[in-house]
This record gives C-alpha cells, structure tokens and sequence, in this order.
C-alpha cells in the first residue's frame, strides 16, 4: 500500500514538472520580443560619436551642445566634456522597456504634446536623429518616448532621462584648470605665500622658507582637493557691484601646466559661503564655494602633515 503511494506520488510530481516545463517554454515562445534600438532606427556607435546635441523644450528654450575640433561647446560657452560623454553613453545604452502603441491620442497623457515634450536632436557625419521625450516614467531615470517618423510611444530608461531636465549652467565646464596638467601651484594670500611642486607621487611644498615633502594618503587627498577646485555658477557679464569684491582682500593663484603655459586667478571673498573669481583676461567670473577652497586657504604643511601636529 504505502509503495504504491510512493509510486503514484512520484508521477503526479512527474507530471506536474512536465506541465510546468510546458507553461515555461510557451511563456517564452509566444513573450514579445524586446525591442532594441536597431529595431528603432538607431545606431548605438553613430550616438556615442555624435558631434552635435541640440535640447529644446515646449517652451523655446534650446540648448545647443556642439564639438568644436577637440573641445566641447555649449552655447557659445566652453562645455563639460566628462558630462557630455556619459549623456551619449547612457543614451547608447538606452533600455527600451516597452512598446505602448500609437501615441495618437495621448500625446497630452505623456506629455509628448508640442507644448509639453523635450526635443532631442543628434547629428553624427551627415546623419540626424530626432527623438520626442515626454514625462518621467513610473521608475527611476526613465521617460515616456517617441521618434520622428514613428508612431510608437516606448518608456525607455537610463540615466540620460535626467540630464534631459538639465538647465544650461549644468552642461557648462566649471573646472577652471584640468588638475591632471598642473606641475606647480603657487598661493598668495594676505596671510602666507605658499607655492607646491607637483610630482608623480608626491608635493614638495614650501610655506614663508619652510619645506616639506607630501607623500602617499596626503598627496592622495591633496590631488583630490585640486581636482575639486570647481565653480558652482558663472557671472558672464559682471557689474561694478560684482567687481567690487576685488577691491579687498584677494587671494592670487598661479598654476603652472606641462606644456608651460601659465593660468592665473584672481579670487576675492564675496560672503561666508562663496569666493567670487576671474581667470586670465576671462570676462566671466566664477563663483567657488568656500569648501573647495580650504586646501588654498590654509597652511598645507599643516593641512597634510596627517597629525597636523
């Protein structure tokens, strides 16, 4: 009795991975077929190469990202080239997660309207694409979309759904110097001179005739500090109110690169929270928080001595 239990219970567990197995292969036959961006019209390569990026919204505001020979520019304003690089690689990358049919009729539902949607135009030798951007879809980094001549609307995810939102001053370069170029740093201030060689591994800096050398965690952070020397907004074309700051105290910094070239700032504290610089012969002048630039400020003997003592 009981091993023909066993027997019966051995095909009935049988049988049910048989249906199950049947149930699972039938899901993945008849499962719609996902949609990729060849299937879109879309060249993946043709993206990441693209030379020109123009973002325009409902209402008339454009922004035009184009290279210019090796360097990027926005709007007649030099562009974050690290910014622009992972927007077209996020946008190669694109994940088409559905296909929701003809956008007739619900262009206002998705916010695919004239007067609501975010216009993408990428032109790569010759070639132009032009895709439609609605709404934020129901996850993170992801829009409702669809593609000039195509009457499809698809929700498509990646973090380039963000950067669509950008305002100008996002996709502007705010470094005011590449920190991988700079061999010397020197600093004035009201308080100290100080002036920093930079080696491969190592800064050899000197504060009022005292030296030290700067190896390993410390010059780690220091290369970290210079890096983050970065403005937060621009004044493109100053006032007498806003050149009034340099009529204090200022702080002179000159940066001396590998190829030789030399670039000179000129900061002056506008309030507790911002240092307000120029560069060069630059009109523009560059809005720096206080927190990045701690490392200038401060004796570096002290500031990367570890201890600090």
């Amino acid at each position: 009795m009981f091993r023909e239990s066993i027997i019966r219970l051995s095909i009935a567990l049988v049988i049910l991975v048989v249906v199950l197995s049947a149930l699972v292969v039938s899901d993945y036959l008849t499962r719609p077929k996902a949609v990729t961006l060849k299937d879109l019209g879309l060249d993946e390569k043709a993206i990441e190469k693209t030379g020109y990026i123009s973002i325009k919204r409902g209402d008339g505001k454009e922004i035009i990202i184009e290279k210019k020979k090796s360097e990027w520019i926005v709007n007649g304003y030099q562009a974050d080239r690290d910014k622009i690089s992972e927007f077209l690689s996020s946008l190669s990358n694109m994940a088409v997660d559905a296909d929701l049919g003809s956008v007739k009729g619900k262009e206002r539902e998705y916010s695919l309207d004239r007067l609501s949607r975010i216009e993408l135009i990428l032109k790569t030798n010759g070639r132009k694409s032009v895709l439609y951007f609605g709404k934020p879809g129901p996850y993170l980094h992801s829009r409702y979309m669809t593609i000039e001549g195509r009457e499809n609307i698809y929700l498509v995810s990646g973090l380039f759904a963000d950067s669509l939102g950008y305002e100008l001053n996002d996709w502007r370069e705010k470094r005011l110097f590449n920190s991988d170029e700079i061999i010397e740093i020197s600093v004035e201030t009201t308080q100290q001179a100080w002036i920093g060689k930079i080696g491969k591994d190592s800064l050899e800096v000197t504060v009022d005739g005292k030296s030290k050398k700067i190896e390993k965690e410390e010059f780690e952070k220091f290369k970290i500090d210079l890096d983050s020397f970065r403005a937060e907004d621009f004044v493109d074309k100053p006032g007498r109110d806003d050149l009034k700051y340099f009529e204090r105290e200022v702080v002179l910094i000159q940066l001396k690169q590998k190829d030789g070239r030399i670039i000179r700032l000129q900061g002056a504290k506008k309030d507790e929270d911002y240092y307000i610089f120029r560069k060069d012969n630059s009109e523009t002048l560059y809005l720096v928080p206080v927190y990045r630039l701690e490392f200038v400020l401060e004796n570096p003997i002290e500031s990367y001595s570890g201890s600090k003592n």
